[in-house]
């Protein structure tokens, strides 16, 4: 049974009253930005936590990790650290090989020292990156070192 005065769901409980139960013992305590912003560049529409990091993905990005060499829809990941309270950018994923519509930063995770990242329109489907095949898709593994997150090569 449906309601759309209060668009809850009945299937032997009422699931609004679940959700309203959890949502209060959250409390708003951060808004994230990209380090630059750039009109649909779907920052947040991927997103992934873990202890004091957090990740975000905009797979509509054009820049690159320096905000140069623009190529539409080729995507980012963006890592976020938590210190003294406050969540501070730390670092900009890019592919090293970025390609028009890959759509990089679609899906993201991260747990530990490792970050995941979806590339939906991947095209290169071999380590050296030279058979081509239409959106074959991809996933990148990085790994977290002295020097932030680099790409995962194990």
């Amino acid at each position: 049974m449906f309601t759309t005065s209060k668009r809850c769901f009945f299937i032997g409980i009422w699931l609004c009253s679940i959700a309203t139960l959890f949502a209060q013992d959250f409390v708003e305590t951060a808004k994230l930005y990209p380090n630059a912003r750039h009109a649909s560049q779907r920052f947040g529409h991927a997103v992934g936590i873990s202890g004091n990091y957090a990740i975000t993905g905009a797979h509509r990005e054009q820049f690159d990790a320096n905000e140069e060499n623009a190529i539409e829809d080729a995507g980012a990941a963006y890592i976020f650290e938590k210190e003294n309270e406050a969540w501070v950018f730390k670092q900009k994923l890019v592919q090293e090989h970025r390609w028009f519509v890959d759509n990089f930063g679609i899906a993201v995770s991260i747990e530990g020292d490792y970050a995941v990242v979806g590339i939906f329109g991947e095209d290169m489907d071999d380590p050296n990156e030279a058979n081509v095949n239409t959106s074959y898709g991809a996933a990148m593994i990085y790994k977290r070192d002295a020097n932030g997150i680099g790409r995962n090569t194990n």
